[in-house]
């Protein structure tokens, strides 16, 4: 993805994600990763994927402490989540 693209998906992608979960419930989020990890695994094939959204999945089903900080994160994120996703998106 050319350099200038990547910057503007990776910084609407990065408050999409971070709306989304501020502001669901953790059962809704679950079942959105769920569809996401499907989907993800059913067009790239990476089993690595797969298996992070699998946890994420893990981590909002059981509605924990996990939830509370992953929440707490993006509440704190700043750029460097959208420096980091670009750095992915960017990469040939």
């Amino acid at each position: 993805m050319p350099e200038f693209l990547a910057a503007r998906v990776a910084r609407m992608a990065f408050r999409l994600v971070r709306y989304w979960i501020l502001n669901r419930s953790d059962q809704a989020i679950a079942q959105g990763l769920k569809v996401l990890r499907r989907l993800v695994y059913a067009v790239s094939g990476d089993e690595f994927l797969r298996d992070a959204l699998g946890e994420g999945v893990q981590i909002f089903e059981e509605s924990g402490w996990g939830t509370e900080t992953v929440r707490e994160m993006l509440r704190e994120a700043d750029d460097y989540g959208v420096v980091v996703l670009k750095s992915v998106l960017s990469k040939d």
